[in-house]
């Protein structure tokens, strides 16, 4: 796995920046209470961006929340970690599913996208990867129930 991620900068084109780097600026910005907005310079919609919203909110001081502000990592004001969200999400989103199992054969296809969406979080918490943690907690809280 490489240790570098590029960003397209408008000024300055595509830039390689370190993991090392993101990573300690994330859990910098995290333990000093800044917000994810204000404190992430790169696109959320970036390689580093999502490496950089991953850290900080395994980061965060547990019970603590993250602030709003104005920069492209957009971010939630969910006052718990991502390690914590990601298993009460698969908890609210399993009792959903079985609302479209009661269903019966109309719910089946429904079922079939939560649960796939279900062991993708699974396997991401098994293998601890933030990346694949975030994106899954992102799909699951897509679903409405």
């Amino acid at each position: 796995m490489s240790r570098d991620l590029t960003v397209f900068n408008s000024r300055l084109g595509h830039m390689i920046v370190s993991k090392t780097t993101i990573e300690k600026r994330a859990t910098e910005a995290a333990q000093q209470g800044k917000s994810l907005n204000d404190s992430c310079p790169y696109p959320f919609s970036s390689e580093a961006g999502v490496h950089f919203k991953a850290v900080y909110l395994l980061a965060l001081p547990k019970g603590q929340e993250q602030g709003e502000g104005r920069r492209g990592c957009s971010a939630s004001t969910s006052p718990t970690t991502l390690a914590d969200a990601l298993p009460a999400e698969c908890a609210r989103v399993r009792q959903i599913l079985g609302f479209y199992r009661e269903i019966g054969p109309a719910g089946a296809i429904g079922a079939a996208f939560i649960e796939q969406d279900l062991r993708a979080a699974d396997q991401a918490m098994a293998s601890g990867d933030v990346i694949a943690m975030l994106r899954a907690l992102q799909a699951l809280q897509g679903i409405k129930g």
